[in-house]
C-alpha cells in the first residue's frame, strides 16, 4: 500500500509564493493529475514531489515516513520513485533494451532478473522487436514508450510524470495517453501527471486537482470537476462553459433571459454554469414547446462555425443575453435563424464563488 500526502506544501522565491498552502492524498494506486495554466504552480509541487525542490514551508509524507520538509530532503534517488519528463531524457549512445534496463543496472541486479525485467516491460509497451535500436531510429511517441517502460521497469511506489505528451502531435498524444492509461491499469503504480491540456487530465485521472496562483480551486473525479465546477476559474478551465449572473431568491435563479428553480442556498448574488451541448435548437415557430423540466428559450443564431464533430452556435436571447451552444453536424441553422434553445433545468449549475467576485468588482 503506497500513500502519498502533501501537507500544507509552499514554495516561496522571496515575496511570490509559487505553491501556496497546498494539502492532498493520493491513495493506493491513484492517478492524479495537476491540472492548470503555465506558471500556475504545478510543476514546481510535482518537482517538490520528486525532491529536487526544498519546500519553504509544510511536508511530504510517502507510506507515513517524512520525505520532505524545510529541513531536510530525502534525495530523489531514495525515494523509490521514477519520473517522465516532457523532454523523454533517454541516453542516445544506449539501445531501447539498454535504455529500459539502466536503473536496474544501477540496483544491481543479476544480469538475468535485468533481462528478464527488460523484456517484460518492453512486450507491454510493444517494443520488444526494436530493443536492440538506438533512439534517433524511433520516431516521437516510441520514445516517450521507452520513457515510460524505463521508470516502470523500476516498480517505483510512485511515478511522476512531467507534460510527457506536449512534444508530441496531436494524434500521437491521443495514443499515448491511451498508453499511458494502459500501463497504469497494468501496473497500478501510484502516479502524479503535470499537464495543462484539460482533455488529457479527463481521459486518464482518476481524480484532478485544478491548480490557480499555486492553490487547489477544485480536487474532483473528473466527471464531477466537468458537471459541478466550484469557482469560475474552475468551470472555465475544465471545458467550455457559458457563465451567467444573476440572483438566488425565494427558491429560484433569476438571470437576465429567464428564471429557473434552485437546488438550495442562500439568497443573494449568483454564478451559474451552463454547458454549451446541454442547449438543443430547435425551429421557432408557433408557440413554446411544453416539456417538463426544460426551458424554452426564444432566441437568434447570431453565428455558426463548422467543427467536424459539430456545429458551435453563437446565440442572443430574446431577453439580451448571449450563449454558446454545441449542435450535431446533421443539424443545421443558419446564422440569422429564429430558434428556441431547449435548457434543460438540471443543467444550470450555480458556481459558488459569486461573493469573491463581488469582492474583486
Amino acid at each position: 500500500m503506497t500513500t502519498l500526502q502533501l501537507k500544507g506544501l509552499t514554495k516561496a522565491y522571496a515575496d511570490f509564493k509559487a505553491v501556496d498552502d497546498l494539502s492532498l492524498t493520493l491513495k493506493d494506486g491513484e492517478f492524479l493529475s495537476l491540472l492548470g495554466p503555465s506558471g500556475c504552480g504545478k510543476t514546481t509541487t510535482l518537482r517538490m514531489i520528486a525532491g529536487f525542490i526544498t519546500p519553504t514551508e509544510g511536508t511530504i509524507l510517502l507510506d507515513g515516513q517524512e520525505i520532505s520538509s524545510p529541513s531536510g530532503v530525502v534525495p530523489p534517488e531514495k525515494r523509490q520513485m521514477s519520473m517522465i519528463f516532457q523532454s523523454y531524457a533517454i541516453w542516445p549512445n544506449m539501445t531501447v533494451a539498454q535504455n529500459v534496463g539502466f536503473g536496474l543496472r544501477m540496483k544491481k541486479l543479476p544480469k538475468a532478473e535485468i533481462d528478464k525485467q527488460v523484456r517484460e516491460v518492453l512486450g507491454v509497451v510493444k517494443l520488444d522487436h526494436l530493443a536492440g535500436r538506438y533512439p534517433a531510429e524511433l520516431s516521437g511517441g516510441q520514445q516517450q514508450r521507452v520513457a515510460l517502460a524505463r521508470a516502470v521497469a523500476l516498480q517505483p511506489k510512485v511515478m511522476l510524470l512531467d507534460e510527457p505528451l506536449s512534444n508530441l502531435d496531436a494524434n500521437l498524444r491521443e495514443d499515448m495517453r491511451s498508453e499511458i492509461k494502459r500501463m497504469h491499469v497494468e501496473y497500478g503504480i501510484t502516479s502524479v501527471y503535470v499537464t495543462h491540456d484539460q482533455s488529457e487530465a479527463m481521459a486518464i485521472s482518476d481524480r484532478i486537482a485544478v491548480i490557480n496562483a499555486g492553490r487547489i480551486e477544485q480536487l474532483e473525479a473528473p466527471h464531477r470537476l466537468y458537471s459541478r465546477p466550484r469557482t469560475r476559474f474552475a468551470a472555465e478551465f475544465i471545458g467550455r462553459t457559458n457563465l451567467i449572473e444573476g440572483r438566488r431568491q425565494a427558491g429560484k435563479m433569476i438571470f437576465p433571459s429567464f428564471t429557473a428553480p434552485s437546488s438550495g442556498g442562500a439568497d443573494g448574488p449568483l454564478l451559474a454554469s451552463v454547458r454549451p451541448q446541454n442547449l438543443r435548437l430547435l425551429p421557432r415557430s408557433g408557440a413554446a414547446p411544453s416539456e417538463p423540466g426544460t426551458l424554452f428559450l426564444p432566441g437568434r443564431v447570431e453565428e455558426r462555425i463548422f467543427l467536424g464533430e459539430r456545429w458551435d452556435y453563437g446565440l442572443s436571447l430574446d431577453g439580451g443575453q448571449t450563449l454558446r451552444a454545441a449542435g450535431p453536424p446533421e443539424e443545421e441553422f443558419p446564422e440569422g435563424s429564429i430558434v428556441w434553445i431547449a435548457l434543460p433545468e438540471a443543467a444550470v449549475i450555480p458556481v459558488e464563488d459569486m461573493p469573491a467576485l463581488e469582492a474583486a468588482e
